[in-house]
């Protein structure tokens, strides 16, 4: 029966070595670009996706980011603080 303590007898080549841990690798995130709120609009007026977007991955991803939006009066709001979305930038 094997005992670790008795090692002597064994040769040191047959002792188990601890491997190398490698160093923590971060991961860099993807920031998620901007969504395009003209192509929300379009999108929750039922005109479907927009043209840029074509894999079902960009599809889904875009649905994800259009959940935070409603449609009312044709008017788009954000859904957390109910502020209507301003498009002209001299209005904001």
């Amino acid at each position: 029966m094997f005992q670790p303590w008795e090692t002597e007898n064994m040769n040191t080549s047959a002792v188990l070595k601890t491997p190398e841990i490698p160093e923590k690798i971060v991961k860099e995130t993807k920031c998620p670009e901007p969504i395009n709120l003209r192509s929300v609009l379009a999108y929750l007026k039922c005109q479907g996706y927009p043209s840029y977007i074509h894999s079902k991955n960009d599809k889904s991803n875009f649905r994800r980011q259009t959940k935070s939006f409603y449609l009312s009066d044709d008017v788009i709001y954000y859904k957390k603080n109910s502020v209507c979305v301003i498009f002209d930038e001299k209005q904001r």
